[in-house]
């Protein structure tokens, strides 16, 4: 028993020690300003403008600007070719794997919502953030008369410290008791 607790104390102290740069997961939002280019019933293309006060690693990220097209006829031509929402070489770019929502409400509002990954270029975001698979981007366009205005939100949630440190207060002792019992059982063979 010494033993194990010897090694585990040990290996604590090993993983305790980190790198002042270790690779996260990129967190936050932004906020993007849309404006409808050409469209039809089903197919249409957007400019995005980055807005400022993004909150997270996207606060005082420099005003950003592009273009995407979207073929909104099911959930299958969203994904087919897979939207990247962004540009990848300036600012970053969100890739769809999921469509959460694709509704629309004729003439009046259109809701577009993707779960996938954002991928972060360094610069213009800090050194040592990684892609985010967990993020989600929200596009609403909204028409009053003739008059068409839109806005989108990239939201890159990152799981809250307490959740780790209790999922690894967890899974030790459970993997202590598992290795105890199998030794109790090879032992008594």
């Amino acid at each position: 028993m010494k033993k194990i607790l010897l090694t585990v104390a040990f290996l604590g102290a090993a993983f305790g020690f980190e790198r002042p740069l270790q690779a996260r997961f990129i967190g936050g939002s932004q906020l993007y300003e849309v404006t409808p280019i050409a469209g039809d019933a089903s197919k249409f293309t957007l400019e995005f403008d980055t807005l400022p006060g993004g909150t997270g690693d996207f606060a005082g990220v420099h005003p950003f600007s592009f273009t995407n097209t979207f073929d909104t006829t099911s959930d299958a031509t969203l994904l087919a070719p897979v939207p990247t929402f962004g540009n990848g070489a300036t600012y970053g770019a969100f890739d769809a794997n999921r469509v959460l929502a694709n509704s629309n409400i004729g003439g009046i509002s259109r809701v577009l919502a993707f779960r996938g990954t954002f991928t972060p270029t360094i610069p213009p975001f800090a050194a040592g953030l990684t892609a985010n698979p967990s993020s989600s981007l929200t596009i609403t366009i909204n028409q009053t008369g003739s008059a068409v205005s839109g806005f989108a939100i990239l939201d890159a949630r990152v799981p809250e410290p307490a959740s780790i440190v209790l999922l690894g207060t967890f899974c030790v002792p459970v993997a202590l008791g598992l290795w105890m019992r199998h030794r109790r059982l090879s032992q008594a063979s």
